[in-house]
């Protein structure tokens, strides 16, 4: 497996009241998120950030449309 590091744009808001200025000022935030390669896609990616046996802890799924970059940390790890 790749040790993953994915850049994304991620949707973000609040429930609390804001002035409409304020509202328009925000913006989509920049995610960062370290993890093993588990699945690559046309659509999606998905890593996973810990690795016991054969069982997966704390995946995401991130939609390539949302990805801004992608680097390869570290090739062909074993699990440990």
């Amino acid at each position: 497996m790749k040790i993953t590091k994915i850049k994304w744009k991620d949707a973000c808001g609040d429930d609390g009241w804001l002035s409409l200025d304020k509202v328009k000022e925000e913006t989509l935030v920049e995610i960062e998120t370290v993890g093993y390669l588990v699945k690559k896609t046309k659509e999606f990616v998905t890593l996973t950030m810990a690795i016991e046996d054969e069982n997966a802890g704390a995946y995401m799924v991130i939609p390539k449309k949302m990805i801004v970059s992608r680097e390869i940390l570290e090739a062909n790890v074993g699990m440990l």
